[in-house]
């Protein structure tokens, strides 16, 4: 009795063990503060506070919704400020967060260290933490005369010489001056030369913010914003375009576009603004398809090979993308995996893609889209490149060549010195019509060697009839080959013919299946026309009567 109470307890404290385990995992939140914080590398002084993003990710699910708290939170100087926030209580679920730093005026040439400490009523996580690092500047904004000018002419701005118009041409970008990352831009730059005789300009682009000349952080190739040479003649305009790419690491914002155009025979100088918040945009994560290189008329069967550029153009560096290539008629479906592709940074992808020799002619788009912001934890990527960022690559697929049917029959006695003709049949065995040049080769034992048409065209299923004509100088067995040129591809057959020096000759070889046959046809028929022509006459001969006489 006394073992079965003792059992009966120990069961009653086994079953409260496992309740308030179970009570204890569907109560406990599980944080992770993201080791990426979006943030400017450098801030004016002047600025007066800046924002800064990063993400928390909720990594199990809870039975209800959690707030968090950032109270410990902090920096080495100024102060930092996080707004709550509140978690559903779904699992995997991420909030972006943003956070504001102030009080770093004054600071110039010092490092503001943030740190970042998330937690929920009641709990504290030591390992929820995260920080990054601003370094406070000073810059002295230039401080223009007139504000189209940034003196960019100094004293000697002149605004009578010429007029300028420069248009966004829309390369990469699909709204006019809309930019963002690595995008290939093309602007448009037509100067009226209203002076009194025919001049040649220098041209340069300028682009501010805040007041600062800032051409190296938007251009990859900060010498892309000028050319010279500029010839206009008197009451002329001319157009010339300029173009230069974004910068991988280019920061968001709106940026100030001036011209600055020179005169280069006098150096008199002219300065327009001509555009007031060029947008820079830029996403937290984004990796876009640049590029793809291949060729674009492909056969049915061929493998070919697809260059493919990636880009990120987002503010994060990314562990992995997955770029995706696909096609449903064509049956393609690939992905290629790449590693560490950090902001700002391009890499090419080669797919190496086979078209089904069973692909029927015509035009195909092979479409190629990325996946990116990669989860370690499921091994998943989160983000998934929209249509505006993808690429579809437009190829012409031709049917597989079918190699026509080359065959030779000769037409003439085959003697030395003789000239000698032979039909070369070609026959067409594909879907399309086809071109084939024809060329004769290894015919050294005779002379005068010609076709009547050496490119011949055959529509598909059809044969056409080209006769060659030569004069042997050799007598025997002699040979030479037929070469059909179509496309990329060549056909070649080899002939074979006897000459003799006082008979007819007849093909054999290759073609003998055709011209000896015949021969041997002939022969069996004049043959046996002769033995029928000796029986009727023998048949038709007047037998001798003989008559019996009696004596």
């Amino acid at each position: 009795m006394m073992k079965q109470k003792a059992f009966a307890l120990l069961g009653f404290f086994t079953v409260l063990v496992m309740a308030l385990s179970v009570v204890s995992a569907t109560s406990s939140i599980y944080l992770d503060v993201s080791e990426t914080v979006n943030a400017p590398t450098s801030v004016n002084e002047t600025a007066g506070s800046f924002t800064f993003t990063f993400d928390v990710n909720y990594t199990k699910q809870s039975d209800e919704a959690a707030v968090i708290n950032f109270p410990e939170s902090s920096s080495n100087f100024g102060s930092v400020s996080i707004s709550p926030t509140t978690l559903n209580g779904t699992a995997n679920e991420t909030k972006t967060i943003t956070g504001t730093a102030t009080g770093f005026s004054g600071m110039n040439g010092s490092t503001m260290l943030i740190k970042i400490s998330a937690n929920v009523e009641g709990q504290t996580y030591t390992d929820n933490e995260t920080s990054f690092s601003v370094s406070i500047v000073t810059t002295t904004p230039v401080t223009p005369s007139d504000p189209d000018e940034h003196d960019l002419c100094g004293t000697d701005y002149n605004d009578s010489i010429l007029r300028v118009k420069v248009t966004d041409e829309e390369l990469d970008n699909k709204d006019a001056w809309e930019w963002k990352p690595l995008d290939n831009i093309e602007l448009e730059v037509e100067i009226d030369n209203i002076g009194d005789d025919d001049y040649e300009y220098s041209v340069n682009l300028y682009f501010f913010k805040d007041e600062v000349e800032v051409n190296g952080d938007i251009a990859s190739d900060e010498d892309d914003l000028e050319f010279d040479g500029f010839d206009v003649d008197e009451g002329k305009d001319e157009v010339e375009t300029v173009n230069f790419q974004i910068d991988g690491q280019v920061e968001a914002g709106d940026y100030d576009l001036f011209v600055k155009v020179v005169r280069e025979d006098d150096d008199e100088c002219y300065v327009k603004l001509i555009k007031t918040n060029v947008e820079i945009k830029k996403q937290t994560r984004q990796v876009v398809v640049k590029d793809v290189e291949a060729s674009d008329s492909i056969k049915a069967g061929e493998t070919v090979s697809f260059e493919v550029e990636i880009a990120n153009v987002g503010r994060n560096d990314e562990d992995k993308v997955k770029i995706h290539a696909y096609n449903k008629d064509l049956g393609i479906n690939l992905y290629k995996e790449i590693d560490n592709l950090d902001e700002g940074d391009t890499e090419i992808v080669t797919f190496l893609i086979t078209i089904p020799s069973t692909a029927k002619q015509g035009s195909y788009g092979v479409h190629f889209s990325t996946q990116y912001d990669y989860d370690d934890r499921d091994e998943k990527y989160d983000e998934v490149s929209d249509s505006d960022d993808d690429m579809t690559y437009s190829i012409t697929v031709f049917g597989m060549t079918t190699a026509p049917t080359i065959g030779a029959k000769l037409t003439s006695d085959a003697k030395v010195g003789k000239e000698l003709t032979i039909d070369v049949t070609l026959t067409n065995n594909g879907d399309e019509s086809e071109t084939y040049d024809l060329i004769i080769e290894g015919a050294s034992w005779a002379k005068n060697v010609e076709l009547d048409d050496d490119s011949v065209l055959v529509k598909a299923g059809e044969t056409k009839t080209v006769q060659l004509t030569l004069v042997p100088q050799e007598s025997g067995a002699q040979a030479f080959t037929v070469k059909a040129v179509y496309g990329d591809e060549i056909k070649k057959q080899t002939v074979s013919v006897n000459i003799a020096a006082g008979a007819t000759g007849f093909l054999t070889g290759a073609f003998a299946g055709v011209g000896t046959l015949s021969y041997l046809i002939w022969a069996i028929v004049i043959l046996v026309i002769l033995i029928l022509i000796i029986a009727i006459i023998k048949l038709a001969k007047p037998r001798r009567r003989v008559e019996s006489i009696a004596y």
